[in-house]
């Protein structure tokens, strides 16, 4: 009878070594996932308000585009953005320009957040 206790002593300190790696490893994963998790939460929000500025801008009127310096995004700690205008002709464009207004600006919408990557949307507007 001691030897069966035994051995079901040693198969039992077995399975906790097993069951114990296993939920190490469960938790490491787990944590890098979150922080994997965090960092595509932080990309989404900056492309959420770039979209945002860009429809601001967009709803007023041509004349108020203009250029923005770095400025910080109230409510969102760690984000600023940044919008830069460039006036180009109708030949900078690469389709056929049909009703002629050679107006236009091209509008880039940036989203800087520390240890992301810059979000940038892009527009073109014209004054027609």
């Amino acid at each position: 009878m001691s030897k069966k206790r035994a051995f079901v002593l040693i198969e039992n300190i077995f399975v906790i070594i097993i069951l114990s790696t296993g939920f190490i490893s469960l938790i490491t994963l787990l944590g890098n996932e979150s922080s994997s998790l965090a960092s595509v939460k932080d990309e989404l929000c900056a492309v959420l308000l770039a979209q945002e500025k860009m429809e601001h801008l967009l709803h007023n009127g041509y004349s108020a585009i203009t250029d923005e310096t770095i400025t910080s995004v109230s409510g969102f700690t760690g984000f600023s953005t940044e919008v830069n205008v460039i006036q180009i002709d109708g030949s900078d464009l690469s389709t056929e320009v049909i009703w002629g207004s050679s107006n236009y600006r091209k509008i880039i919408v940036s989203v800087i957040h520390e240890g992301l990557r810059t979000i940038e949307l892009c527009t073109i507007k014209t004054d027609y």
